[in-house]
């Protein structure tokens, strides 16, 4: 299999790993820090703040959400504020899965042609 196919299969187990934790609620409650966070509508619920965190911020803080708004075509993006706001409501746990899911999906995908020291991961 390709790079790319490998990448591209990757990213579809993340994504599907985000689809998975938000349609259950016992599970998503133990990526939060709260009970409450994440049950209003907002410009940033569960899946675009985890998205925003994941795109590696290179810019400033006042200048990513901005270009991450107009990426998904929102007309008005959310404030730095409301972006710390949320993000500190978001559990280390739920990187902690989420690294699982990509180190697991790409030993997976890649198989026999992961160079390896002395046959360990």
């Amino acid at each position: 299999m390709t790079e790319i196919k490998i990448g591209i299969k990757i990213i579809s187990e993340l994504k599907s790993f985000v689809s998975l934790i938000t349609q259950d609620d016992m599970t998503l409650d133990n990526f939060w820090k709260s009970s409450k966070a994440f049950t209003r509508n907002r410009k940033l619920p569960f899946e675009r703040l985890v998205l925003l965190i994941v795109k590696l911020c290179k810019k400033t803080l006042s200048i990513e959400p901005e270009a991450f708004f107009e990426e998904l075509g929102e007309p008005e993006p959310c404030s730095v504020s409301a972006f710390t706001q949320q993000r500190i409501k978001l559990k280390a746990s739920f990187f902690d899965w989420w690294n699982r899911v990509l180190w697991s999906s790409y030993y997976y995908y890649s198989g026999a042609s992961v160079k390896r020291h002395k046959g360990f991961v």
